[in-house]
């Protein structure tokens, strides 16, 4: 067992596993009162990936049995220690990486943001900022000092109040051409 560094969300179970750092916000684990080797049975409350995939590398159940399940989301893990023994906890082994669930609905969160700033640099475009006071919102503090985001590429200027509204413009001139204003088509939302 190493050292633990002080500072970092880690752990005894995450320095003999040879994992340098995760992040406590997709760390899960549970502990059944009976041990088994049955999948169905050890992770019976940890629905956090499909176990459909887990049944696929261990069809006929797992080789030991077991009391407690780690699963740590967002993990990249090399899989350089595969089992660890330790006097205090007993007996660990890595059983595999598993991708969690895709979420079915998605909805505009200030993380996306990165993402479209990321898309339009991939693009080529060159991004900039301000903080702009407008004059037409005077009774109304959120309004009256608002960023400017700018993507600016082969001498034309894209603007608007947050990354994602500017990527949705880019993407509309993009797919569209600069006379998008002047194409026809049909009203999809009534």
């Amino acid at each position: 067992m190493g050292n633990l560094e002080i500072g970092l969300h880690s752990s005894y179970f995450g320095l003999d596993l040879d994992i340098k750092y995760y992040d406590d916000d997709y760390y899960f684990s549970v502990v059944n009162p009976q041990v088994s080797n049955d999948i169905d049975e050890i992770f019976a409350d940890a629905e956090v990936f499909d176990l459909n995939l887990l049944k696929q590398d261990y069809p006929n159940r797992l080789d030991k049995q077991y009391n407690a399940v780690i699963i740590i989301g967002r993990l990249k893990y090399e899989g350089k220690v595969q089992e660890i023994y330790n006097d205090k906890f007993g007996y660990f082994k890595f059983i595999g990486i598993y991708p969690e669930p895709l979420p079915d609905k998605i909805k505009d969160s200030s993380e996306m943001d990165k993402y479209a700033l990321s898309k339009l640099v991939d693009w080529g475009y060159r991004i900039s900022v301000t903080n702009e006071n407008r004059d037409d919102f005077k009774d109304d503090f959120y309004f009256k000092s608002h960023f400017k985001w700018k993507a600016e590429k082969d001498g034309k200027t894209f603007s608007a109040l947050d990354p994602l509204r500017l990527l949705g413009i880019v993407t509309i001139v993009r797919e569209y051409g600069d006379a998008w204003d002047r194409i026809e088509i049909p009203s999809r939302f009534q």
